[in-house]
């Protein structure tokens, strides 16, 4: 990450950040620093407010701290900083985290609106709804992240079954 730091590849540096939590990694402060940088050394200052949410919105998710990131949400939105799917990928699984099927859905249906799931946001409801033997919704899910091209059928099995490995042990 340091290295897309120090040629002001902030995207790439970004895509690396996320990819981290896919992978079990914990983010450590080193990584966000050079994340921020990153950022900074591509002149982005905009991103950095929304770095800096959503890595709180993240937090909060993990800590099941719900009602507070829902309220830190509304606060980042009323500081005229539009959430991205970063933002929301952070709050459905805050609420994957808690256990809250409704919330998760209602969620996943805002981001609809917003913008496209990416990878992390399908396999993040589909491993939750596999959990939640939600098995009819998983495989309208399922059904729609491979007609959007976002992963394939093979390439999704592959991923549920190595996410259920790690909650499995």
């Amino acid at each position: 990450m340091m290295l897309y730091e120090k040629v002001g590849m902030y995207e790439h540096a970004h895509k690396l950040f996320d990819e981290m939590s896919e992978l079990n990694c914990q983010h450590a402060v080193n990584s966000f620093n050079a994340l921020l940088s990153a950022y900074l050394h591509s002149k982005k200052f905009d991103n950095v407010g929304k770095l800096t949410y959503n890595t709180k919105l993240r937090g909060l998710g993990r800590e099941r701290k719900i009602s507070k990131a829902v309220r830190f949400w509304e606060e980042m939105k009323s500081k005229g900083i539009e959430p991205d799917i970063r933002s929301y990928n952070a709050l459905i699984t805050g609420h994957c985290n808690a256990g809250n099927l409704e919330q998760v859905m209602k969620w996943y249906g805002e981001l609809k609106k917003s913008c496209l799931p990416d990878r992390v946001t399908y396999i993040t409801v589909l491993s939750f709804l596999r959990k939640k033997n939600e098995f009819e919704m998983a495989s309208e899910i399922c059904k729609e992240a491979m007609d959007q091209r976002m992963i394939s059928g093979v390439a999704l099995i592959d991923e549920l079954v190595k996410e259920s490995r790690m909650v499995n042990g």
